[in-house]
Parts: C-alpha cells; sequence; structure tokens
C-alpha cells in the first residue's frame, strides 16, 4: 500500500513539515536539498543521484515510499512505475553507476533526498525536497541497498536503525 510522506511515522520525524526549522523536518528545493548533504547535481532538473568523496545519495519520491511498524523502505519493482517508463533514461544509467559505487566502496549505505512531485508532465520534477538528516527523530537511522539488479536499475532501499 503506497502512503503519503504526510502519514509516515511521527516517531521517526516528520517527513514534512512545511516552515520548520532548517534541519531535519526541513522543506527546501531540490538543488538545496542535495547541497544540505554536501552534494552537487550535474544536472539538477534530470539527475536521480549523486556522488561526492565519502558518499552516495539517492532521489526517493515521498508517494513511492512505504512505511509501516516504523520501517521505511522503498522497492522499485513494487513502488514505482513500470521499468519500461525509466529503464532507458540517462538518469538511471547515472544511478546504476552511484549504486554500484555505494555497494562497492561503502556497504551500500546511501544519502537520501525525499522529493515531493510538482509536476508530470512530461516526466516527473520536484516542487519541493527534503534531506535526510540524522537529526532528532532520525538520529541513528540510515538507508541501505537491500538488493540491486545492475541490468535494470531496479534496487530496494530500506531504513535502518542502528
Amino acid at each position: 500500500m503506497s502512503v503519503s510522506a504526510r502519514k509516515l511515522p511521527l516517531s521517526l520525524g516528520k517527513v514534512w513539515c512545511v516552515g520548520g526549522k532548517r534541519g531535519y523536518g526541513s522543506v527546501m528545493n531540490y538543488t538545496d536539498a542535495y547541497r544540505a548533504l554536501g552534494y552537487t547535481l550535474g544536472a539538477p532538473r534530470l539527475d536521480w543521484s549523486a556522488e561526492k568523496r565519502g558518499g552516495v545519495c539517492l532521489t526517493v519520491w515521498d508517494h513511492e515510499l512505504q512505511s509501516g511498524d516504523g520501517e521505511m523502505s522503498l522497492d522499485t519493482k513494487r513502488d514505482c512505475e513500470p521499468l519500461e517508463v525509466w529503464q532507458s533514461k540517462a538518469s538511471n544509467t547515472k544511478r546504476i553507476l552511484h549504486i554500484k559505487t555505494a555497494l562497492k566502496s561503502y556497504k551500500g549505505r546511501v544519502d537520501v533526498v525525499i522529493a515531493r512531485e510538482a509536476v508530470k508532465v512530461p516526466e516527473p520534477r520536484p516542487q519541493t525536497a527534503q534531506p535526510w538528516l540524522k537529526e532528532g527523530a532520525r538520529e541513528g537511522t540510515y538507508w541501505q541497498i537491500t538488493d540491486f539488479e545492475p541490468e535494470t536499475g531496479h534496487f530496494v532501499l530500506t531504513m535502518e536503525k542502528g
């Protein structure tokens, strides 16, 4: 069942906190959300991921996140548009390379920016985004790639505690 980010467990900190102080509840534009985590997007209107020395960051759309029992996850086979919609895009090719780097160099741990869709013509564009900062209720959490198919770009991402 797909859930809105507004319905995610409050114990994890509000995913969307409009007008909140800059921090784990802050909402900002997409590029600024990546910057807040120390990343630079090469093509801000197209990129779904970025890499810096010491990490990889992935975009997750709020309407694709699954939540329940204090857990959060994304499985692109289950939660995203059909593969034929996004497999051939340059953004997917770049994300595949970034996920390979995350698995090889960072044991699958990644940073995450949660994006809220503004328009979908001709493809989704984020209106607002939020970096997953490990502050407040999010302290002690991290995002982990738990499954990956390099041929297609399908992956499973889970929020872990510890």
